[in-house]
């Protein structure tokens, strides 16, 4: 192989510089290039279309009966699995509930559905096997003995609703007066309940 002596240029070697209008009307080539290629989109479109309405009714009364009818196998099929899907869910969501599972949606989502099987006639099979098999995998679902199961949702300030009343400190005063032989919390619900005082 032979290198060029210093000072010539081998014409293999030059690298030609492009201008910003050369490269515009490249650019513009190309583009005008692709735009042809689809010019004729639209009209293979509307043949399609129309060929496929030929087709549709060069079918004969049998071909049709049978396009309609595996058109609506494949939508009862559908349907099937989607209820087969829902009473899964609902089942799962029921069994954890009654499994002590502190969050049944966590257990939609996490179960192997593997093993469970759905039937009109027998129903959904499997989910306590799977259900045990997912708990003891990740015993968290069932929560922390001494403490309840599920968040009281209709707590206030931590406290179950109607253990004790939200009195002021004057309502809580009178309630006293007015049940003294009740304790501090009996009188303020009895009060909040507005029983009417002993006489």
């Amino acid at each position: 192989m032979t290198t060029p002596k210093e000072g010539t240029t081998d014409p293999k070697l030059e690298i030609k510089g492009f201008t910003q209008e050369d490269v515009n009307s490249m650019m513009g080539k190309v583009r005008s290039e692709e735009r042809a290629k689809y010019l004729d989109y639209d009209k293979l479109k509307e043949r399609a279309a129309v060929a496929d309405k030929l087709e549709k009714a060069n079918l004969t009364k049998e071909e049709r009966t049978t396009q309609e009818a595996a058109t609506w196998q494949r939508k009862a099929i559908d349907s099937e699995a989607r209820i087969a899907d829902m009473a899964i869910r609902a089942d799962i969501r029921v069994q954890a509930a009654l499994q002590g599972i502190i969050d049944p949606d966590a257990a939609v989502a996490l179960i192997d559905r593997s093993g469970i099987v759905y039937s009109e006639e027998e129903g959904v099979k499997g989910v306590a096997e799977a259900l045990t098999a997912l708990v003891t995998a990740k015993p968290y679902l069932k929560g922390v003995a001494g403490k309840p199961a599920a968040p009281n949702l209709n707590a206030k300030d931590g406290k179950p609703v109607g253990a004790t009343p939200q009195l002021s400190a004057e309502q809580r005063n009178v309630a006293h007066r007015l049940y003294p032989e009740l304790s501090h919390t009996d009188a303020e619900v009895k009060y909040n309940k507005g029983m009417p005082a002993k006489a």
